[in-house]
């Protein structure tokens, strides 16, 4: 049987608090026959480690109803300097995704707790009419991120505007086959702005977008209100800020 989804969790660093809570918010055995699951990890404390450990043990469980086994399909570790974007290429590159979808959670995003068990259909009922599907957000663009765009593969010829819609990089989910073709992320990729190159990159194409927040925290505090949370790790200019086409090359 193939699933619907491939389910992409990134966890950094030391917050068992929000690895526990992100991993324990998939761990509903009636989720199980709809999603493969692959987990990534970056330089996590003893602490989330245990967190991480403990779930594994959860997502590997045998069960004598196929449709209950555990949904780990692999685990990997991150190398310093922990950017986000090399990170999700290993995840979604290295091993082939079978699903149709990809839906990604950074660690700081869960599935709410009052989510029905639905939530997954309901995710497919709206990729049912468009390309992929989150919280929209606009981007201005800043410094060279224009003649960025202008130099990438996909860029399509169409003019580029001010700024642009785009969902935010927490929580998304995505047709497979836009990831493989444009293969995304691109290996240039580093930690900030791939979200925002996304939606540029889904303009270019014509690829449709929805907002859909139902059922999900995205980028959020114990309030579990979107983007409430505080930003952590490392930051850099986003994606194309300071391009230039000599020094790149």
């Amino acid at each position: 049987m193939i699933k619907p989804y491939t389910v992409c969790v990134l966890l950094y660093g030391d917050h068992p608090d929000l690895a526990e809570r992100v991993l324990s918010s998939l761990a509903r055995p009636v989720w199980y026959r709809s999603f493969n699951l692959r987990i990534a990890w970056q330089n996590l404390s003893v602490e989330s480690q245990m967190v991480l450990l403990k779930y594994v043990d959860i997502f590997m469980e045998k069960n004598d109803n196929p449709l209950l086994v555990g949904p780990l399909e692999t685990c990997m570790k991150g190398q310093e300097p922990y950017y986000k974007y090399p990170m999700m290429r290993r995840l979604i590159r290295t091993h082939p995704i079978t699903t149709p979808y990809v839906m990604w959670f950074d660690d700081d995003s869960l599935i709410r707790p009052d989510a029905p068990d639905e939530f997954f259909m309901d995710v497919g009922n709206v990729m049912a009419h468009c390309d992929i599907c989150g919280h929209i957000w606009q981007w201005k663009w800043r410094g060279q991120q224009a003649r960025y765009i202008k130099d990438q593969p996909w860029y399509n010829g169409k003019p580029i505007r001010k700024s642009i819609p785009f969902i935010t990089g927490g929580w998304w989910t995505i047709r497979t086959e836009i990831l493989a073709r444009h293969n995304w992320p691109p290996e240039d990729f580093e930690h900030n702005g791939g979200d925002a190159m996304l939606g540029e990159l889904c303009y270019q194409q014509g690829y449709t977008m929805k907002n859909y927040t139902r059922g999900v925290g995205i980028n959020c505090d114990d309030s579990l209100v979107g983007s409430s949370a505080k930003r952590r790790g490392f930051s850099q200019p986003p994606i194309g800020v300071r391009y230039s086409p000599t020094r790149n090359k």
